[in-house]
């Protein structure tokens, strides 16, 4: 009877696709949990269980196991880029610590595991995102209009006593003091974080329609899922991902419009009248005054594309997150040059002036990989992504570029999970596809 229960536990593939549910919705919808002040999730758990039933299984399927150790090759070049910079950098400088070392392989781990999970995913129904995204973008709405008529027990829920102290620095103590800064926070506490969540299950919304891997949802969701990423965005002065949402929602459209005349006409008609209806509402009921500085900062990525450095201001210049890659260019440089081959990890030195600041100051994911594992883990980088994910459609390459050159996504622990999982699993899907 054991022997039952133990196989059915570890191999029926529904079981995989629940545990990828548990994934998605705990990456996307549910803050980070700390325990003795480590972070844990419980998906961290069933990637666990999906690595043991993995390796125990002596019938494994041959194109999933492939798949998964190619996948595991590059990583591991990093991974190990990193370790030896940090020897290295050790050998010259006295480091503070090995916290930035263990966090970031920790999170290339996540994203082993999470990439496993996807290609075992037989029966994971991408439509499944549908509900999530709009529960994400319902509980953002609710973090930014209604904050402190929402239940204690739900902003206690998202905004704990451990991200409340990292806000002491501002002169905050509370939940409620980050409520009421002029720039919302939405469902998690950094603005740039709750656009991007959304944004990535926008993405891959799309490209499984775009491979025909799900179908399109009817139109009134459809316009919804076009639209409200758009205006999240604008209320959280997300400028990257302001832009991200613009191309998604672009991309959205086409796909919509492609699908039959009488779905096109049905998106039209509601692209027509309900921005019409709803912004009537808005400004009888909510005072849109309280959140003009937040869509100007997100509008203003505008004037930082069509001007020259020349024509910005240095106010402007030092608080774009748009033009950051310019400004650290030159530290990251620095770093970059005394290990060029295999980097110089990630730790820092407090009593160097050049080394002071952590990797994660560059706030660029491809100036921190090329300093961190140096030549070597970016070509390594440069063939998983030609390998693994260009084949999904170049949309794919969205969270490489915002947040990615003007903030962060390798960082990002729930937004890599979720991605890596999703390549897995559209991956496997469009193999079977085509045998």
């Amino acid at each position: 009877m054991q022997a039952v229960i133990k196989k059915s536990f570890l191999y029926a593939p529904l079981s995989y696709s629940f545990f990828g549910l548990i994934l998605v919705v705990d990456q996307l919808l549910l803050p980070m949990f700390h325990f003795s002040g480590i972070p844990f999730k419980i998906s961290y758990l069933t990637c666990g269980l999906w690595l043991i039933n993995f390796l125990v299984k002596s019938n494994r399927n041959e194109y999933e196991d492939k798949e998964f150790k190619f996948f595991v090759y590059p990583i591991i070049i990093i991974m190990i880029c990193g370790v030896l910079g940090e020897i290295y950098f050790n050998g010259w400088w006295q480091s503070d610590g090995l916290e930035p070392l263990v966090r970031n392989l920790l999170i290339y781990i996540l994203a082993i595991l999470s990439f496993g999970l996807g290609l075992s995913c037989k029966k994971f129904d991408i439509n499944w995102l549908i509900p999530i995204i709009l529960t994400a973008i319902f509980l953002n709405f609710a973090f930014i209009f209604f904050k402190f008529d929402l239940p204690s027990w739900l902003i206690n829920f998202y905004y704990s006593e451990r991200y409340i102290a990292d806000f002491a620095s501002l002169g905050l103590s509370d939940a409620q003091g980050i409520l009421e800064l002029a720039r919302p926070r939405g469902l998690f506490p950094n603005p740039n974080v709750s656009s991007f969540l959304v944004n990535i299950i926008s993405l891959f919304i799309y490209l499984g329609i775009r491979n025909k891997l799900c179908r399109p949802p009817n139109p009134m969701v459809y316009f919804l899922i076009i639209l409200l990423p758009i205006v999240l965005c604008g209320l959280l002065a997300s400028r990257g991902e302001f832009v991200s949402s613009l191309i998604l929602s672009f991309l959205h459209t086409r796909s919509a419009l492609k699908v039959n005349k009488k779905y096109s006409l049905k998106l039209i008609a509601f692209f027509t009248f309900i921005p019409i209806f709803l912004g009537s509402y808005l400004v009888n009921k909510i005072d849109i005054s309280e959140f003009q500085s937040n869509i100007e900062r997100a509008f203003s990525v505008v004037q930082i594309i069509n001007n020259t450095g020349d024509d910005i201001d240095e106010e402007t210049k030092s608080l774009s997150s748009i033009a950051r890659p310019l400004q650290v260019f030159i530290p990251a440089f620095e770093r970059f040059k005394i290990s060029p081959i295999f980097g110089s990890g990630f730790a820092t030195d407090s009593s160097h002036q050049s080394f002071k600041e952590g990797t994660d100051y560059f706030h660029n994911d491809w100036f921190r990989l090329i300093v961190t594992s140096g030549i070597i883990g970016l070509l390594a980088m440069l063939w998983l992504i030609n390998r693994f994910i260009l084949i999904l459609g170049w949309p794919a390459l969205i969270p490489f570029v915002f947040p990615g050159m003007i903030n962060t996504f390798l960082l990002n622990i729930p937004a890599v999970m979720f991605y890596f999982f999703m390549v897995g699993l559209i991956r496997s899907r469009i193999k079977s596809s085509e045998s």
